[in-house]
Formats: structure tokens, C-alpha cells, sequence
């Protein structure tokens, strides 16, 4: 069983909207958790959370817009399978407790590439 911990902090650039200058609010701290069970060699199920929250609000010329606070829990399964150091991950995140952006279903795949010179990537 694995668990991965992770904070993240994001500050999108601004947007000028001709007369209307737009600009996202700070977006941190964040958490993403990931835990699984090996089922088969190779191949592992397991179950995924992440939880973002924006500390402050979006701005238009440089007024705070009152309310417009994100915040998103995802949670959902996840499966992994693959070996000799080339695997494929699907997780999917049902969100819930949105405030201020979109509600769904969130699907990420992720899988490990190596350039000629040997780096791995992370797609």
C-alpha cells in the first residue's frame, strides 16, 4: 500500500478583458492522497482524494470580487498495471462540496516516458 502526500500552490496569471482587467485568486494549499492494493502481479487497485481550496478572491480591476472562493474534494478508484518500469495509472474523481467552479467527473492517466537521453517524464 502505498500513500502519497502533496501540496501544491497556484497563482494564475491575470487576464485583461479589454476595459476589464480579470485575476484568478491564490489557490493552496492542496492535497492529494493515493493508496492501492495489489490485486495481480502488475496490476493494483486502489482508491484516490484531492482536496483544493483558493485563499483568495478573484480580482477584477484590482476590487475584490466577495464569494467567488473555489473549493473541490474529489474522490474516487483508481487502477494501475504495467511492469519492468513502464505502468499505466487511471484515476477518476467524483467532486463534491464545489463551491465557485464546475462540478464532475475528473479522469487522469498517467504513465512514465523516457527521452533519448534517458530522463523520465511523467505524462
Amino acid at each position: 500500500m502505498a500513500t502519497t502526500p502533496m501540496t501544491a500552490q497556484v497563482q494564475l496569471p491575470s487576464v485583461n478583458l479589454g476595459d476589464t482587467n480579470f485575476e484568478d485568486g491564490f489557490a493552496g494549499p492542496g492535497l492529494l492522497l493515493e493508496t492501492s492494493y495489489e490485486m495481480l502481479k502488475g496490476f493494483r487497485v486502489g482508491f484516490n482524494g484531492y482536496w483544493l481550496e483558493q485563499l483568495t478572491d478573484h480580482q477584477i480591476d484590482d476590487e475584490d470580487v466577495p464569494n467567488s472562493k473555489e473549493l473541490t474534494v474529489g474522490l474516487g478508484p483508481g487502477v494501475q498495471f504495467g511492469g519492468d518500469g513502464l505502468w499505466f495509472r487511471v484515476n477518476s474523481y467524483i467532486e463534491t462540496d464545489v463551491r465557485n467552479r464546475p462540478e464532475g467527473i475528473r479522469v487522469t492517466f498517467r504513465s512514465p516516458f523516457h527521452s533519448a537521453n534517458g530522463e523520465g517524464i511523467t505524462l
